[in-house]
């Protein structure tokens, strides 16, 4: 992480941009640079003409950021104000298209426990260890959450002050259409301060939050496990889902994702969750039916313990007809040796679409990580396997292409 150097003039600028996470944009201070070789100045992408794939550029205006220790601070900050709101929007956003669905309904629940327990601490109320255990680690998990959101998605600029650039309103296919785009260097320094000094810490900080919560009682943990492990899960999907947007906007139809070994190791990590879940749960979950008895004793299950809209909740999610549905392929899957049903990939929607092989799993649906919680007699899944990246469009100019939105 360093500073740009050789620059143009010491005039600060001041933008504010966005990602459309929350009401608020984050202010930076930028100045002019003079570009040197191999330094990525304008925005790419590919669109379909007349049939055939069709590379295009447009140039930005080189402008790097002011100070990049300052701005990771600032950026580290916002994260951590802007946490709860961004999850709030975000979740409001994704609940149009599924409105009471297991993610809607599984993120208010979330939050709402997160707001309970933050009010009983702000009125004075004095909070168990275990409860303060909890806003610990739940608001570890929103920070975590929102500096993934900075990952996702393009910057764009807000307000008057754009850098002498305008909107694209002539070119329908950019990814940005009608508005404009961050200058690339900004982009490149601020991916890389967020990964730094925001995702690494608190991604280090759940992991020892989730290795301790595995290791604890059920009848107090198992809920905030469970919540802990379905939103991780529904991100993996998000960034598998992003990674797909990434490539078909730059990388042609013959890539499933941008940077796919980075996808192939979330994969890997998601099943790595899945393992531990399962290794933790042991197939146990809230019946209608009669107590299970140990001797001739009834024995008490943590389920028992759960308040009733949390246990609720629990009840519904298991029976919801998307995760049903997944549930089924899997259960096909393994009746019909590997055999699966044809899918559709629903972000297929633009003119480029991908035509390479591995096309048999749903990895990009909001459910497909999720519904395997729920799954009998689970067992790891196929994941996506790094592609070659030797003959797609953009990624064959420049691999520093492939790093930003």
């Amino acid at each position: 992480m360093r500073d740009i150097g050789d620059r143009l003039d010491t005039k600060i600028v001041t933008i504010q941009v966005s990602q459309n996470l929350c009401g608020k944009p984050l202010r930076m201070n930028v100045v002019r640079f003079k570009p040197i070789e191999g330094d990525v100045t304008a925005r790419f992408w590919t669109d379909c003409l007349m049939g055939k794939e069709t590379f295009k550029k447009k140039e930005l205006a080189s402008y790097c950021l002011e100070n990049i220790y300052d701005t990771a601070e600032s950026v580290r900050q916002y994260t951590i104000d802007n946490a709860l709101p961004a999850f709030f929007h975000t979740t409001q956003e994704d609940g149009v298209s599924d409105p009471g669905g297991p993610i809607l309904r599984t993120y208010l629940t979330a939050m709402g426990r997160y707001l309970d327990l933050h009010k009983g601490l702000k009125s004075g109320e004095k909070l168990s260890i275990d409860d303060e255990k909890e806003l610990e680690i739940f608001g570890n998990l929103f920070i975590l959450w929102c500096a993934i959101q900075h990952t996702l998605g393009s910057l764009y600029i807000e307000g008057n002050e754009t850098l002498g650039m305008l909107p694209e309103t002539e070119d329908k296919s950019y990814p940005l259409y009608g508005k404009v785009s961050v200058p690339r260097m900004i982009v490149a320094q601020f991916d890389t301060l967020v990964y730094n000094e925001v995702l690494e810490r608190y991604k280090e900080k759940l992991l020892r939050d989730i290795d301790w919560l595995f290791n604890q009682d059920k009848n107090r943990w198992w809920f905030t496990i469970y919540l802990v492990v379905f939103i991780l899960l529904r991100e993996g999907s998000r960034m598998t889902a992003d990674r797909y947007r990434h490539a078909r906007a730059n990388c042609g139809s013959k890539l499933r994702y941008s940077i796919p070994g980075f996808v192939a190791d979330l994969h890997e990590s998601c099943n790595n969750i899945l393992t531990h879940w399962h290794y933790y749960n042991c197939n146990k979950w809230p019946t209608a039916g009669p107590k299970s008895l140990t001797n001739g004793v009834r024995t008490k299950d943590h389920f028992e313990t759960l308040e009733p809209k949390h246990l609720e909740l629990v009840k519904k999610n298991r029976k919801d007809p998307g995760i049903k549905k997944h549930l089924s392929v899997w259960k096909q899957y393994k009746e019909d040796n590997g055999k699966v049903p044809e899918i559709t990939l629903q972000h297929d929607a633009g003119p480029i679409r991908y035509t390479g092989t591995q096309n048999k799993y749903d990895w990009d649906h909001p459910l497909y990580w999720v519904s395997q919680m729920f799954e009998q007699s689970w067992c790891p899944h196929p994941t996506y396997r790094s592609e070659d990246t030797s003959t797609t469009t953009v990624m064959a100019v420049t691999p520093a292409v492939a790093a930003v939105g």
